[in-house]
C-alpha cells in the first residue's frame, strides 16, 4: 500500500490535517477514505479546482462537453482537458438565447459562460455530437469571451461508409488547429505518452468498476460517480497514481455480505446527479454497471499503437462504445445492454434521461423491445436538476425494482 497526496484546494490547514491523518493510520484506511472524499470535493466544486490548478501549474485549461473530445491530443499539446459541469441553478441569461425546453445541462454551461465564471479557460472544444451541442457552439462563439474555440465535426453515423476516414481527417484537423493556437508542435512521441497515460487511467477505472460489480458494498454508487467525474477534471498524472492507490486499497478489503439490493444497469447520455445513485439504493437497488459517458463509455476502449497515432485514436471512437446521439442501429445498443446485464448479473436496465434531452427517447422503443425479447426488464426515468422534488420518479423506480 502506498499513499498519494491528492491536491487540496480547500486550505493549507486542511492539507495539514490530512498529513496528520496519514501518520495515525498505518493501515491506510482513514487516508483512503479521505481520498474518496477528495474526489467528491473535486467533482462537487470543479471550477475551484480548475482555478487552483491554473494558478499552481500555469497550465492552460481547455474545456470540453463530450467524451468524443480527443483528450489525448489536448494533453499531448501540454494543455489540461477539463469537462465543463452543470450547476443546477437558474439560467436567466442563457434563456435569452435558448428555449426553456432545451437541454438543462446545455443551458447551465452557457449560463456560466455568460456570467464570466469560466475565466480560467484558455479555450473550449465542441465535438458536434448532438444538435444541442451544435447550437450551443454557435451561441458560445458569438457571446462567450473565450480565447480559442474549436469545433470537431464527427460523422453522423459511426458505422457508415467512410466514417473511419472522416473521423481521421477531423482529428488531424483538430491537431493542426490546436498546434496553431497553442503555438507548439504536437509530436508523435507526446501522443504516444498521452496514449500510455490515458490507457492506464482507463484500465484503473475499469478495474474499479469490475471490483465494485463483484462486491457493490465496497463503494457507494455516488462515490464511484464522483471518482469518474473527478477523472475528467483532475491533473491526469496525479490522477493515474491516485486511482492505482485506491484500487489496491479496495482490492485488499474483505467482501461485504450481500444486502439484498436488486442489481441494475443504468443507460443514457450521462448522469449529472450524484444523488441519483443514492435514490436507486434507497429504492432497493444498486447500480453495478452503466452505459454512460460519465461512466463506462469514458473508460472503455484501449488505444493500440500498432498504427499511426491519429488512426489509433479514430479507431477507438469508431469501434468503441456508441453514444445514443449517434444514428447507428438502436438494435445493436439493445444487444449491448443485454450483454452488459448478463455479464454483471443485473436484474434490469434503468434508462436515465435528462429533462429535454432528445437522444435517449430517440430509438428507445427498439432498444426496449430488444431487451424484452431477452427477458431483461427496463424502465425510463426522466430527471431534472432537483431530484428531491421528484416523488413520482422515486415511486416508479421503487415499483420497478420491487417487480423484477
Amino acid at each position: 500500500m502506498y499513499y498519494v497526496q491528492l491536491p487540496s484546494f480547500a486550505s493549507e490547514n486542511f492539507i495539514f490535517q490530512r498529513r496528520a491523518v496519514k501518520q495515525i493510520s498505518p493501515g491506510g484506511q482513514i487516508v483512503m477514505i479521505e481520498q474518496v472524499r477528495e474526489f467528491a470535493r473535486m467533482a462537487g466544486n470543479p471550477l475551484a479546482y480548475a482555478e487552483h490548478l491554473m494558478k499552481k501549474d500555469g497550465k492552460p485549461v481547455f474545456g470540453y462537453f463530450c467524451s468524443y473530445t480527443p483528450e489525448e491530443i489536448i494533453h499531448a499539446a501540454g494543455l489540461h482537458p477539463f469537462r465543463l459541469p452543470g450547476t443546477g441553478g437558474a439560467t436567466p441569461h442563457a434563456d435569452e438565447h435558448l428555449r426553456s425546453c432545451s437541454c438543462e445541462l446545455i443551458r447551465e454551461t452557457l449560463e456560466q459562460a455568460l456570467e464570466g465564471r469560466f475565466g480560467f479557460l484558455h479555450g473550449v472544444v465542441f465535438p458536434r455530437s448532438c444538435d444541442a451541442i451544435r447550437r450551443l457552439s454557435d451561441i458560445w462563439r458569438l457571446r462567450a469571451k473565450i480565447r480559442y474555440h474549436f469545433d470537431i465535426d464527427l460523422p453522423a453515423r459511426l458505422d457508415g461508409e467512410g466514417s473511419r476516414e472522416f473521423m481521421i481527417d477531423a482529428l488531424k484537423k483538430f491537431r493542426r488547429d490546436l498546434e496553431t493556437a497553442a503555438k507548439t508542435c504536437i509530436t508523435d512521441s507526446a501522443m504516444d505518452h498521452a496514449f500510455d497515460l490515458y490507457n492506464s487511467i482507463r484500465s484503473s477505472l475499469k478495474n474499479l468498476y469490475l471490483l465494485r460489480s463483484a462486491n457493490p458494498g465496497l463503494l457507494s454508487g455516488g462515490d464511484l460517480h464522483s471518482i469518474v467525474r473527478a477523472c475528467m477534471i483532475m491533473e491526469r498524472c496525479e490522477l493515474d497514481i491516485a486511482l492505482k492507490s485506491l484500487f489496491e486499497w479496495l482490492k485488499a478489503k474483505p467482501a461485504s455480505p450481500p444486502d439484498g439490493k436488486k442489481r441494475v444497469v443504468v443507460a443514457g447520455i450521462l448522469c449529472d446527479h450524484p444523488d441519483f445513485y443514492a435514490l436507486v439504493e434507497r429504492c432497493g437497488g444498486t447500480v453495478v454497471w452503466d452505459d454512460l459517458c460519465t461512466g463506462s463509455r469514458y473508460f472503455e476502449g484501449i488505444i493500440t499503437e500498432d498504427i499511426n497515432s491519429i488512426a489509433s485514436l479514430a479507431r477507438r471512437y469508431i469501434d468503441g462504445p456508441v453514444c445514443p446521439s449517434d444514428l447507428s442501429s438502436p438494435g445493436s445498443r439493445g444487444e449491448k445492454l443485454v450483454r452488459m446485464a448478463k455479464e454483471h448479473s443485473a436484474r434490469g436496465v434503468v434508462f436515465l434521461s435528462l429533462k429535454y434531452c432528445e437522444s435517449i427517447p430517440n430509438g428507445f422503443s427498439v432498444v426496449r423491445e430488444t431487451l424484452e425479447k431477452s427477458g431483461v426488464p427496463s424502465i425510463m426515468v426522466e430527471v431534472d436538476r432537483d431530484l428531491s422534488a421528484q416523488d413520482e420518479t422515486e415511486e416508479r423506480l421503487q415499483r420497478f425494482l420491487e417487480g423484477i
